[in-house]
């Protein structure tokens, strides 16, 4: 008696067999999701790092234009008050604004 249910046991689970495609299917699913999340959180941390390398690109000519200015001296060697002048006034003008 016990031999029958036990074969009929194994036969139920040979019955529930599950499709080996869908679950294959499911993985790759979830897989390519995640790679696309990946590959957006990748490309937003270049288009943010583009911007910061560009906005310090900008500021370093910035500098260089300013330093230029006020290394500027006359035959004499005294420096150049309209240059001086010019940076104050836009130091002034930046921290107003």
């Amino acid at each position: 008696g016990g031999g029958g249910g036990g074969g009929g046991s194994n036969a139920s689970i040979g019955k529930r067999r599950k499709p080996a495609g869908s679950a294959q299917a499911l993985a790759r699913k979830s897989w390519e999701e995640q790679q696309r999340e990946v590959e957006a959180a990748r490309e937003e941390e270049r288009r943010a790092h583009e911007e910061r390398s560009q906005a310090v690109a900008a500021a370093q000519r910035r500098r260089a234009e300013t330093s230029a200015k006020l290394k500027k001296r006359t035959r004499r060697g005294q420096p150049v008050l309209s240059n001086q002048v010019d940076v104050i006034l836009q130091k002034l003008g930046a921290g107003s604004s």
